[in-house]
C-alpha cells in the first residue's frame, strides 16, 4: 500500500493480507498474520526486510537529510553526518535523555560504580567507537539498552504505540 519493496527468508509464506509490523526490541520488522477468529490477535509468519523500514523509519521516521546511519566496526549501526568522519551511537531522531539517565562510554562491569562522565572524552578513539550504556541515577541499575527505546522511553518521546496479542 506505501510502495515499499521487501523480501522475506520465506516468501512463499507471505501472503496477501499480511501486515508488516516494527515490534519493540525486534531487530527487523515482523511479517503478521491477522488470525481470522479473534479481534487484535496475529500469528507470526517470520523476519522481513523492507527498504524505508530497517533502519528505525517505522518508528521514528526518516534519519535528517544530511546523517547516514552506517555499520560500525564492531558490526552495530552508527551515524554519520555526511561530510564528516566523526560516527555517534546517538540517533540524530532522538529525544534527549531522561533527567535520571546518564550515557557512559566506559567499562560497564568497573565494580566501583559508574564513573564521573568524563569518559565520553575518550569517545571515539582513532575512529574506533567505544561501546556505549546507561545508568540510571534514581534505581542504580545498568543497561546495554537506551532507556528511550523501550516501550515506555517511545510513549514518552511521543511515539505512538498499539498493542496487541500473538498467538
Amino acid at each position: 500500500a506505501e510502495g515499499y519493496i521487501g523480501a522475506s527468508p520465506s516468501p512463499a509464506d507471505v501472503r496477501d493480507g499480511d501486515i508488516i509490523s516494527v515490534l519493540a526490541g525486534a531487530s527487523v520488522p515482523i511479517v503478521l498474520r491477522p488470525v481470522v477468529d479473534h479481534l487484535d490477535a496475529y500469528q507470526v509468519v517470520g523476519p522481513c526486510f523492507l527498504q524505508g523500514v530497517m533502519l528505525g523509519q517505522g518508528l521514528l521516521g526518516p534519519l535528517p537529510e544530511d546523517w547516514l546511519c552506517i555499520i560500525n566496526d564492531n558490526r552495530r549501526w552508527c551515524f554519520r553526518k555526511q561530510g564528516s568522519e566523526k560516527r555517534t551511537w546517538e540517533d540524530p531522531r532522538l529525544w534527549p535523555l531522561p533527567s535520571h539517565w546518564q550515557a557512559h562510554f566506559c567499562d560497564f562491569d568497573d565494580e566501583n560504580g559508574p564513573c564521573d562522565g568524563s569518559c565520553e572524552q575518550d569517545y571515539d578513539k582513532a575512529g574506533q567507537l567505544m561501546d556505549r550504556w546507561f545508568f540510571n541515577t534514581q534505581s542504580k541499575e545498568r543497561s546495554n539498552n537506551d532507556p528511550r527505546l523501550d516501550v515506555q522511553g517511545l510513549e514518552a518521546g511521543g511515539i505512538a504505540l498499539q498493542s496487541f496479542m500473538l498467538v
